[in-house]
């Protein structure tokens, strides 16, 4: 069984055909609410919505939002329409679910995480403590549930994660802070750790994603906002003229930056994934759907960009067809490498919202 993102993947109908299936109210109302694409409207820009598979199966979903049903509130995020199939009820298999949306709030920062229930007694094997009773806006009775992500630490890839690694020394329960990890964050009493790690992110960082992802807007932002030299591939390997230079001279110049004890790398050349996953120490892996990806290199043509020397008059079909053909192909080969280095801090988003979000958090620090 496996985690994936409703939102992000690229057989949208198909699993909202199986949500459709669902017996419960709820699960039909969020069966309409992503088919008429409202479902945002309701509960916010980074809402996703996690789907626990077997292979073709669908065996549980839910939601992750910032908004819930109980309003006003400072309280969020939420995990929501919550349901698993009845065949396979009684194993617990949407503790899976609840473990992403835990290390998806973990990386972007959040202390706790909601739950609102007419149920007592369903939550509460999973973590949850009972928190409060809210009259919600149609007057129903609701019991909120929360669940404290303070040394929430995910040690295998679960959707949007925060790995607990950092370089340097590693404790289960505290990471490390050593002179080569770039830290935002406040100190804690004892002047070793930081009181949230989501921000503790090395000097020596990769930005991964389809071409489309917004790679380059993103590594700027990063730069700006931790003053890390930043390199863009494209850069290195196109010329004015559009010609470039030699694999030779290529992998020469990529040497001799990952030397360096601080950098940021952005950019696919899925030739040079590993080299450059070996020596990085933070990836941040900018995992969007085909359709966002396809929309964003249709976006940039006509613009002046700083990650390639010219302006691209017209879109690319050579282009078009590698973003096409990127999640079956170099994202493969990019996840196996993610499961051959798991001593790396890995960062990895399915939203522009959610990058949006860590980034301004980030620039806060």
């Amino acid at each position: 069984m496996e985690v994936i993102e409703y939102l992000s993947c690229d057989n949208k109908q198909y699993w909202l055909d199986q949500i459709k299936k669902s017996d419960w109210r709820a699960g039909q109302k969020l069966a309409v609410l992503l088919e008429e694409n409202k479902l945002k409207e309701k509960t916010g820009d980074s809402t996703l919505v996690p789907l626990l598979v077997d292979g073709d199966k669908l065996v549980s979903f839910c939601t992750y939002a910032p908004v819930d049903e109980v309003q006003p509130t400072d309280l969020h995020p939420w995990i929501g329409y919550v349901y698993t199939f009845p065949e396979y009820r009684g194993h617990r298999y949407v503790s899976q679910l609840f473990d992403w949306c835990e290390a998806t709030a973990s990386v972007m920062g959040k202390e706790n995480i909601y739950i609102s229930t007419d149920a007592e007694g369903l939550y509460e094997k999973y973590g949850f403590t009972y928190l409060e009773t809210k009259t919600l806006a149609n007057g129903r009775i609701s019991r909120i549930y929360t669940k404290s992500l303070q040394g929430n630490k995910k040690q295998k890839t679960i959707g949007v994660t925060d790995d607990t690694y950092c370089k340097g020394n590693i404790s289960q329960e505290r990471i490390g802070v050593t002179d080569d990890t770039y830290c935002k964050g406040d100190k804690d009493q004892e002047g070793i750790g930081v009181t949230n790690d989501t921000y503790c992110i090395g000097n020596r960082i990769i930005v991964l994603g389809n071409s489309g992802s917004g790679k380059s807007t993103f590594a700027k932002k990063l730069h700006e906002y931790t003053d890390l030299p930043l390199y863009h591939l494209d850069n290195i390997w196109w010329k004015e003229d559009k010609t470039n230079i030699t694999i030779d001279e290529f992998d020469k110049k990529l040497s001799e930056i990952l030397k360096g004890d601080k950098w940021i790398i952005d950019g696919n050349y899925s030739r040079t994934y590993e080299v450059r996953i070996k020596a990085c120490d933070t990836i941040i892996f900018l995992d969007y759907s085909t359709e966002v990806c396809l929309k964003g290199i249709k976006d940039r043509v006509g613009t002046m960009r700083t990650d390639i020397p010219w302006i691209e008059e017209s879109l690319d079909f050579e282009l078009e067809e590698m973003v096409k053909n990127f999640r079956n192909g170099k994202r493969n080969v990019l996840l196996e490498l993610l499961e051959k280095y798991p001593n790396k801090k890995l960062i990895k988003f399915y939203t522009r919202e959610q990058a949006d979000e860590w980034l301004n958090d980030l620039k806060k620090r």
